[in-house]
């Protein structure tokens, strides 16, 4: 069994099991995950969601990632149903000013903010403690796991091939400032898109 290294170590890992890294860290008693990944497969798109169910998990996928498309469609098909019903939620509110003779304003008001909440919000399946955005304007080839205490970057994509059979190397860092720089760099990017 591989371990993680204990704080303040960083440890490298080539091979066909980064799965074993990656996975542990998904499962780790954090409070949250954050996951950058122009890939995710179905295997991956389940656990994820089970695990969101007991924590914050914050996804960044990449728009221009083709290879992996039925499963992300897959993943959004579940935050659908949660945008069009706050659509509506804010379509009947637009419907009760547009009754009080405010409905140009509320026209206009509603109008924006359907196409905000649409567009721009982060989206998030029922039931999970899951936000996902993707990144829609370049390809984003990093991939970057986060964990309460430890970070994993290197060139494993979150696909089944990409942890189980592919060699790819890894890196498992328990330094507390490091894993700090990266989360604050996780955060730069989720906050651009």
């Amino acid at each position: 069994m591989l371990g993680l290294p204990k704080s303040g170590k960083t440890v490298g890992y080539s091979g066909s099991e980064s799965w074993r890294h990656i996975d542990r860290l998904l499962e780790s008693n954090g409070r949250h995950i954050k996951i950058i990944t122009p890939f995710i497969s179905d295997y991956y798109v389940d656990r994820i969601l089970k695990i969101a169910r007991k924590k914050k998990v914050y996804l960044l996928l990449s728009g221009a990632g083709k290879a992996e498309e039925a499963a992300v469609k897959r993943l959004l098909k579940r935050n659908r149903s949660l945008n069009l019903g706050m659509i509506a939620y804010l379509a009947l509110i637009v419907a009760g000013l547009a009754y009080l003779k405010f409905y140009v304003y509320a026209a206009g008001v509603g109008a924006i903010a359907m196409f905000a909440l649409y567009y721009g919000m982060v989206l998030k399946p029922a039931g999970t403690k899951l936000f996902v955005k993707i990144a829609t304007d370049r390809f984003i080839h990093e991939k970057l796991y986060l964990s309460d205490d430890t970070a994993i970057v290197g060139s494993a994509n979150l696909t089944y091939a990409g942890t189980h059979r592919n060699v790819e190397h890894i890196e498992v860092i328990n330094d507390p400032a490091r894993v700090d720089e990266l989360s604050l760099h996780f955060d730069g990017l989720w906050g651009r898109y």
